[in-house]
């Protein structure tokens, strides 16, 4: 009988064992992780080229914005029409565009932002209530020519606003008067004078007062004149919408502002007792 002798197998010291199970762990756990990274840099790669794209393409639109824009003062109604009715299509994109161009001293542009203000108003590309709330934010927060141009675009939207609307509007700007003096500069006397206009077209008993105030305002300052005069001018048209007593009481408040105005607005007071003292329609 032959006899085998067998080797003993080779015991494995614990840190061999411990390689072995790293080696099966960490492996998989590598490939994972590499492939991981792998997906990441590309998925990163596509949302850069993603983002150039809308990046380059938000910058077209606001280029073919701007270039529109310029429709808006162009001597040719139809193309000043056409620009108006594509901006307003665009709705809130074209706020940022609209809201630059109301703060533009020169009237052509500013005019050319009131119109698109007063297509949105009629289209309803943007839902009334927040365009309003916008143009009351860019009011209280923009240049005295930014609030101009808000001032016309809500005298030009008059038969587009609804009472609530305008109330509400009208609330709004009283306030914001009364909380921030506005000086007596050119800039001021302009945003008067279209706040006289619009309280002329909403206001109410309400509102006297305040049309008497603009129309004392700041002593016999030329620049500060069409404004005390507006204001003169549209005491009765808000005397339309108060009571015969109302009206006469008025009628008195004019005379004693007549005593120290001066020549020009005189003129408008004498006009403004004859109207306010004589029921009209308007």
């Amino acid at each position: 009988m032959r006899l085998i002798l067998r080797q003993p197998k080779e015991q494995k010291s614990d840190f061999d064992r411990f390689l072995s199970v790293m080696k099966d762990l960490v492996f998989p756990v590598a490939t994972v992780c590499i492939a991981y990274l792998v997906y990441s840099q590309n998925r990163a790669y596509q949302m850069t080229t993603q983002r150039l794209e809308l990046q380059t393409t938000a910058a077209s639109l606001a280029d073919n914005r701007a270039k529109v824009l310029t429709d808006l003062w162009e001597p040719d109604e139809n193309k000043r029409t056409l620009a108006a009715i594509r901006l307003a299509l665009d709705g809130e994109h074209s706020l940022p565009l609209i809201r630059e161009a109301l703060g533009v001293v020169e009237s052509r542009v500013r005019n050319g932002a009131v119109r698109v203000i007063v297509q949105m108003l009629q289209t309803e590309t943007i839902p009334r209530a927040t365009l309003l709330k916008q143009l009351m934010d860019y009011y209280t927060s923009g240049s005295s020519t930014t609030r101009v141009g808000i001032l016309q675009s809500l005298v030009s939207a008059d038969r587009y606003l609804t009472d609530a609307e305008a109330r509400s509007v009208l609330d709004e700007l009283v306030k914001d008067r009364s909380a921030h003096q506005r000086g007596c500069d050119i800039g001021a006397g302009d945003a008067d004078i279209s706040l006289a206009q619009f309280v002329g077209l909403w206001g109410s008993r309400d509102e006297i007062s305040l049309l008497f105030e603009m129309a004392s305002a700041c002593g016999d300052l030329q620049v500060y004149q069409e404004a005390r005069n507006q204001a003169v001018n549209e005491l009765p048209h808000v005397a339309e919408r108060v009571s015969l007593d109302e009206r006469k009481q008025m009628v008195e408040d004019l005379r004693i502002l007549g005593r120290t105005a001066n020549p020009v607005t005189q003129a408008k007071i004498n006009d403004a007792i004859f109207h306010v003292g004589t029921p009209t329609h308007r």
